[in-house]
């Protein structure tokens, strides 16, 4: 018989389970949460520029207290009033405002005569550079006149003592013609006044030597600007003579008390005390006048003949000629008084003729009050 079959082999084990769901958390490595991305939205444009008018301390009204912050605030706005005169300018050249508010500006803060503390004539303010001296000739001599007038702002900005680049200035507005004549006029008045308060200043020099004007711009003053200004006629303004008042009334009351000695040393301590150069030159002629009432005609002389050499060196005959008139008439009464002694030399009595033609030339109808004896 045949063997009896072999049994059919088992089936093969079912595959293992899935491990449970701790396990297969364990087996994992699980990568790192991602960082979120926060999206920032864009930042909003800025605002337009607004202008916001605020009042710096030492531009308000209320910081204006006393002479120093007043002179602090004429300080400050002195180059921003001129920079207005330029940007004037730019827009129009033909626009005399432009050229009037320019020269506000740079010297609006000069109230008295710089020369009064200068007896040398010499200051400490340094000159503009060489190239900056050569620059207005060699456009002039290009004819290159329209290009004058923004350099002459800039340097005057910059240099507001120098006077040349002004005379400059009025020339080339002069050669671009007839629509610039009154902008001419503008610069050579707006120089007749500053010569008026400061007539000194013409005659200073930088700390190299440089002369503040040289001698084609002191020509220009005298004949140009004073013609413009009107200088030596009727209508030109008269300095007020307040600071003399007190003190010269004062010592007329001495004189009539019989006391001439403190009279003149009164008058002296008001020349010392004087505000400017002029108001102490007016209280030194004051002081020659009363000695010749006095009939002190020698001390009286010397008095006038030294403010005299002030008149002729600082060219006082073309900015206050009223004052020059009236020394040289008094010059003119002591060289007659004395020229009456027998032993009058011929050098006097020239003296004596000259300074009644000086007078003819300031002021005819002193002039004449001196020939009828009035």
């Amino acid at each position: 018989s045949l063997p009896a079959e072999a049994p059919p082999p088992p089936p093969p084990p079912p595959p293992p389970p899935p491990p449970p769901p701790k396990a297969a958390e364990a087996a994992i490595v699980q990568a790192p949460a991602a960082t979120p991305v926060i999206v920032t939205p864009p930042p909003a444009p800025p605002p337009p520029p607004q202008v916001v008018v605020t009042s710096s301390p030492g531009l308000s009204l209320e910081a204006i207290v006393d002479e120093d912050s007043a002179l602090t605030v004429l300080g400050r706005c002195a180059p921003l009033i001129a920079r207005a005169g330029d940007a004037l300018r730019a827009t129009n050249p033909k626009r005399a405002a432009a050229y009037r508010v320019l020269r506000i500006g740079l010297w609006i803060d000069i109230l008295d005569d710089p020369g009064a503390g200068s007896p040398n004539s010499t200051t400490g303010v340094p000159p503009p550079p060489d190239h900056v001296q050569r620059a207005l000739p060699a456009l002039t001599s290009q004819r290159a006149f329209a290009d004058i007038l923004p350099l002459v702002d800039e340097y005057a900005q910059s240099y507001p003592l120098w006077l040349d680049p002004h005379r400059y200035a009025a020339n080339a507005l002069d050669q671009l013609g007839d629509d610039y004549a009154e902008a001419r006029r503008a610069v050579l008045v707006e120089m007749g006044v500053l010569m008026l308060r400061a007539p000194l200043l013409a005659t200073l020099k930088f700390n190299d030597g440089t002369p503040f004007a040289d001698a084609e711009t002191q020509t220009w003053l005298s004949n140009d600007v004073a013609a413009a200004f009107g200088s030596g006629g009727a209508g030109a303004p008269a300095r007020p003579r307040s600071y003399l008042d007190k003190p010269l009334s004062e010592a007329r009351g001495l004189v009539a008390n019989e006391q001439p000695v403190d009279a003149m040393v009164l008058l002296e301590k008001a020349a010392a005390a004087a505000p400017s150069a002029l108001d102490r030159f007016r209280v030194r002629l004051a002081m020659a006048q009363i000695n010749i009432d006095l009939s002190q005609f020698l001390v009286a002389r010397a008095q006038l003949e030294a403010l005299e050499h002030i008149v002729e060196h600082h060219r006082l005959t073309t900015w206050q000629p009223d004052l020059c008139a009236e020394l040289y008439a008094a010059l003119h009464t002591c060289y007659r008084a004395l020229n009456e002694r027998d032993d009058a030399t011929p050098e006097a009595r020239a003296k004596e003729v000259l300074c009644f033609e000086r007078v003819c030339q300031l002021d005819a109808a002193l002039a004449l009050k001196l020939s009828l004896g009035v």
